[in-house]
């Protein structure tokens, strides 16, 4: 009896604790990224507090209301995940379809239901509606956030099964990736409104991910002034360094002559976004606006992302 770990996908360690009071067995998780010693120190907590009556690990499921495991799913989002701004969005709208209900209570007709529901609602700006229906990509993400969910009630004591397991996701449309040219671009960045000009010269001449480059700061941008002359007389402009990124480690990214002439005139605070809304504050989303670029434009539709593949070619 003990604690032992498992080696997820992305090479993180999930510690797991192996408990035995009284002669009654418990397994559970510890928490991840943890070292051996912080996950003995778990058990440790735990024989202490089943000993002064604090804790009861072979208690029943607690089945609590799905709004309160909500909470407490985005409490280790947060903790755990880059992406917990995104499961924030998901869990909002999945709370308005499940508030109320025990989590013993949904089954798999109610999934169903939420997907045939959700289908069928326009998408929404804030507080206006859009004239298109909600995807089936967005539908998915929030059934496989439903299913997460579930799978760590069932870890942590609150349910007994997933629902969700054996659900069918939608079908999502494949989008043929497209290339931006530069005189596309050149069509693009005149037609879009000032605040967002900024945003597709990063995009386009950096190759940087959507999250990457709204959550920029000026603290990550090392600019040459003047540039240094390097052999062969290329200049050396300086670099974005990304802390954060998609595979967890940091990296550079050159800055060429069309950024450093955009950020040279610029204040740079170091607690300030390098792009800012027109509030001045950072961006929430600027794919409407980037849509509105294009439609006035006159150009096919795409997505910010096929910047990034344009950067590429």
């Amino acid at each position: 009896m003990g604690v032992y770990y498992k080696v997820k996908k992305n090479g993180e360690r999930v510690w797991y604790f192996d408990l035995c009071i009284d002669g009654k067995r418990k397994r559970g998780i510890a928490g991840s990224g943890r070292s051996k010693r912080e996950a003995l120190n778990v058990l440790a907590e735990l024989r202490s507090k089943y000993r002064k009556g604090d804790f009861n690990p072979f208690q029943e499921a607690q089945n609590p209301l799905f709004q309160d495991f909500a909470e407490k799913f985005l409490l280790w989002s947060k903790t755990n995940k880059r992406s917990h701004k995104r499961d924030q969005q998901l869990v909002n709208n999945l709370k308005r379809w499940f508030d109320g209900r025990k989590l013993s209570s949904i089954d798999s007709q109610d999934i169903e239901a939420y997907k045939i529901e959700r289908k069928s609602e326009k998408r929404r700006c804030g507080n206006f509606e859009v004239d298109r229906f909600v995807s089936n990509a967005t539908v998915n993400r929030e059934v496989a956030c439903l299913k997460k969910m579930f799978n760590l009630a069932i870890q942590w004591g609150d349910a007994t099964r997933n629902p969700v397991n054996g659900i069918k996701f939608l079908q999502e449309s494949n989008y043929e990736e497209r290339y931006i040219d530069e005189k596309e671009f050149e069509k693009l960045y005149e037609a879009v409104c000032p605040t967002l000009k900024p945003v597709l010269l990063v995009a386009y001449n950096t190759g940087m991910r959507l999250e990457e480059y709204l959550s920029l700061k000026w603290s990550q941008v090392q600019l040459n002034d003047p540039p240094i002359k390097m052999v062969g007389n290329v200049l050396d402009y300086g670099y974005i360094r990304l802390h954060k990124t998609k595979s967890g480690k940091s990296r550079k990214v050159p800055i060429n002559q069309t950024l450093w002439n955009l950020f040279v005139n610029q204040e740079r605070d170091p607690n300030d976004y390098v792009l800012k809304a027109s509030h001045g504050g950072r961006f929430s989303s600027v794919k409407d606006q980037f849509r509105n670029g294009l439609k006035k434009a006159g150009l096919e539709p795409a997505r910010l992302h096929d910047l990034r593949g344009s950067w590429a070619t």
